[in-house]
């Protein structure tokens, strides 16, 4: 069964994007990101994986939560290139079914909104990139306030120019 994380940044409102797009521009974090991310498996909802370009990251297999791209398909696959290839499902349940009987030892649960908030609950770990500054957009992350310091603890902290990456686990 692997250890599900959550990786998000999100302004001191929790603000996480703007008409489909980050409200800011952090090629800094970006690169955390996909350092933190590669060779992992990414579950993310459809509106992420359309704000992405319909297509899998490089060097990660790609994994959507959406019950709008499996309507009347079939669930795995849907790009006939192997490289493009991603896999679809229906429901939180069918998610997590597939993945703990999958070899991944983590999943990443990468957005947007909706899917974080049905993960959370999930997660032995959470990534955050706290921005420094407010900024305007309309997606939230959900608020985990109540969760620190009693389901999860900070265990590292990272300081950068324009944002913080706090790591959180999960107090067994």
């Amino acid at each position: 069964m692997p250890e599900f994380s959550l990786i998000v940044a999100h302004d001191k409102n929790n603000l996480i994007g703007n008409k489909g797009s980050l409200p800011w521009k952090l090629p800094e974090d970006l690169r955390h990101f996909k350092q933190t991310t590669m060779g992992k498996p990414l579950l993310m909802g459809r509106k992420t994986f359309e704000s992405i370009g319909s297509k899998p990251l490089p060097g990660r297999p790609c994994y959507v939560l959406s019950k709008k791209l499996s309507a009347g398909r079939p669930l795995k696959n849907r790009l006939a290139n192997k490289e493009n290839a991603f896999t679809v499902f229906e429901s939180e349940t069918e998610a997590i079914s597939y993945f703990n009987t999958s070899d991944y030892d983590e999943v990443v649960i990468v957005g947007g909104a909706e899917t974080y908030k049905l993960f959370l609950p999930h997660c032995n770990r959470l990534i955050i990139s706290l921005v420094y500054g407010e900024f305007t957009g309309d997606t939230y992350f959900p608020d985990y306030s109540n969760l620190l310091n009693t389901s999860f603890k900070l265990s590292s902290s990272t300081s950068y120019n324009d944002f913080q990456v706090l790591e959180y686990k999960r107090i067994s």
